[in-house]
């Protein structure tokens, strides 16, 4: 599923000769030099790519690649499109998903064994939504999704 916005942030990778990278960069380089995508539908680009974990944002302007990215294969006939965009988008009513399995790559629990301290505290805390939950289940874990406060925000105000 990531394989094409892996193999599209290599070459951008490769144009630019570093990891970190800004939407000025990704705008030229998906827009003017290969006219893959417009420069409007970018940012949702680069949505998908921090909600698949593939960058990280680093402040308002900069982002950073998150993977290696020298065992990565481009194809000859490499584009991305609209539909691509939509296609892997993700539905911010996945956010909940997207944080458990998070903390499950991270920790090495099982989805069910977080799944049920979600449960577990929102006995405790039952005007809470599941994902400011898992948010918290997280950060008490220490692990990073700041990257996933829009989506959830989306999900709840929705």
């Amino acid at each position: 599923m990531t394989d094409k916005f892996k193999a599209v942030l290599k070459l951008l990778e490769r144009r630019i000769k570093k990891k970190e990278f800004s939407r000025d960069d990704a705008v030229k380089f998906l827009s003017y030099d290969n006219r893959w995508l417009e420069p409007s539908n970018v940012d949702v680009f680069l949505k998908n790519c921090i909600s698949m974990n593939l960058i990280k944002k680093i402040d308002d302007e900069k982002y950073q690649i998150n993977f290696e990215t020298s065992n990565i294969e481009i194809p000859i006939d490499l584009t991305i499109t609209k539909e691509d965009l939509e296609k892997y988008s993700v539905n911010p009513k996945d956010s909940f998903k997207l944080i458990v399995e998070r903390i499950s790559k991270k920790t090495g629990m099982k989805k069910e064994e977080i799944v049920s301290e979600v449960n577990k505290m929102r006995k405790i805390y039952p005007f809470f939504n599941i994902e400011i939950i898992a948010l918290m289940i997280a950060r008490d874990k220490n692990i990073d999704v700041s990257d996933l406060f829009d989506m959830v925000e989306k999900s709840i105000f929705d």
